[in-house]
């Protein structure tokens, strides 16, 4: 008879905003012996503004928040709870969740053996194969009491609890099934209220890729070309599709356009149909374009940007930001897609170096040097004396000799000036 009493634990979040990085709440399920064991739960800070999507989906605000402890507070308590268990979350992103808060505060994130509860769940009953893997769904469709929908503990104990149901189910304990989520998808049951496909994505999506089933939408400018973007979300397994509709459960942002929290009427037409599906219940996910590029393992991957005005600026902010960045006046480590610190609120261009470890605090705005200004300043200094060279040998009483002298000194010292101030 099978052993079902192999340990595991269950670990969601909740974010504040579209940046995965924003932990406003984390829970954790610990089970044994077919059973929960341990619960643990708390909310965070996150140090980081809320978005009205967000709160309406968890109902967690920045006056919640407020006196809860930081990430770095909170982390070695997880990291204590998780140690040496298989680690479950339902779907990849609370993972990804926990990797990029540990990114944002310089943190070392531990290694664990994950296993995806959707992944297991869809491989165990058709009927949520392709399609309503959420975890209200799969909960109703076993009968399982869970009645706090996006409260991280509660998902955590459901997530616990699908799991125990599919090892009952197939008779594989979890160590199999860290083995197992890679066998192909079963065919999901057919609808005998279906009717005819008409709808063809741009992309179908690699069905052994571990983002299978999600229907994603770009929006915004991306640092990625829209090509590049769509060709990493088909090999992760995303059917990428080109405007948002009913079936949409994933929609990329630029990051600037998360960064500026934007005004209702100035967001796109794609992000704000997904926040009226999301109002009326409709599971979509909205994230930034490093929270993708991390789900799809392109986190330091240099990529060539839109050939716009706002894509070359993200080049610029790209290359400048692979390697570790840190805020010239306070020293700490700040995001490579950041524009300010989040510790002290200093634009990251601020001396911002990826060549200091701990850099020291600075008084001023590093100054960097213009080839331009030098260049033209030479030029310059050079007319200006060789132009006004006839000057010097117009004598007589004509006033052209005087005016041409001092043109030649003016130009001169403007030359000079412009040269030595762009060095």
């Amino acid at each position: 008879m099978q052993d079902y009493s192999e340990s595991f634990v269950v670990v969601d979040v909740e974010t504040a905003n579209h940046n995965l990085s924003s932990i406003c709440q984390i829970g954790i399920a610990s089970f044994r012996d077919g059973a929960l064991h341990h619960s643990w739960e708390s909310l965070v800070n996150p140090e980081d503004h809320f978005e009205p999507v967000n709160i309406c989906i968890h109902g967690i605000q920045d006056l919640n928040v407020r006196s809860a402890p930081t990430w770095p507070h909170v982390y070695p308590e997880v990291s204590r709870l998780l140690e040496g268990y298989i680690v479950v979350s339902h779907t990849p992103f609370d993972r990804a969740a926990l990797h990029r808060a540990c990114e944002k505060y310089g943190l070392a994130a531990s290694e664990y053996q994950w296993l995806d509860s959707a992944s297991v769940a869809r491989r165990t009953w058709p009927i949520v194969s392709h399609s309503g893997y959420g975890l209200s769904n799969i909960a109703k469709h076993l009968s399982i009491k869970y009645d706090k929908e996006h409260d991280a503990l509660a998902d955590a104990r459901c997530a616990g609890e699908i799991l125990l149901r599919a090892m009952a189910e197939t008779g594989w304990s979890a160590s199999d099934w860290l083995r197992r989520t890679d066998d192909p998808i079963a065919r999901a049951l057919p609808s005998p209220t279906a009717g005819p496909i008409t709808h063809s994505p741009i992309r179908p999506g690699n069905p052994k890729g571990h983002l299978h089933g999600e229907v994603i939408v770009f929006t915004g400018v991306l640092s990625l070309l829209r090509g590049e973007a769509e060709e990493a979300a088909d090999a992760a397994g995303c059917e990428v599709d080109s405007g948002v509709t009913k079936r949409t459960t994933l929609l990329v942002v630029g990051d600037q356009d998360i960064r500026t929290k934007l005004a209702g009427h100035d967001k796109s037409a794609k992000r704000l149909k997904a926040e009226e599906l999301i109002a009326t219940g409709q599971r979509i996910r909205i994230i930034g374009e490093t929270d993708f590029r991390h789900l799809c393992g392109l986190a330091v991957r240099q990529t060539k940007p839109n050939r716009t005005a706002l894509g070359r600026d993200a080049e610029h902010n790209e290359k400048r930001g692979e390697a570790p960045m840190f805020c010239g006046k306070c020293g700490k480590p700040i995001e490579p897609s950041d524009s300010f610190c989040r510790s002290c609120g200093t634009s990251a261009a601020y001396g911002a170096s990826p060549l200091q470890v701990n850099p020291a605090p600075s008084a001023a705005p590093l100054r960097t040097k213009s080839t331009h200004q030098m260049k033209l300043g030479a030029v310059i200094f050079a007319c200006s004396l060789f132009g006004g060279c006839p000057g010097i040998f117009i004598g007589g009483d004509s006033p052209a000799g005087p005016v041409l002298v001092g043109i030649m000194f003016v130009g001169m010292i403007v030359g000079a000036v412009m040269y030595f101030a762009g060095s």
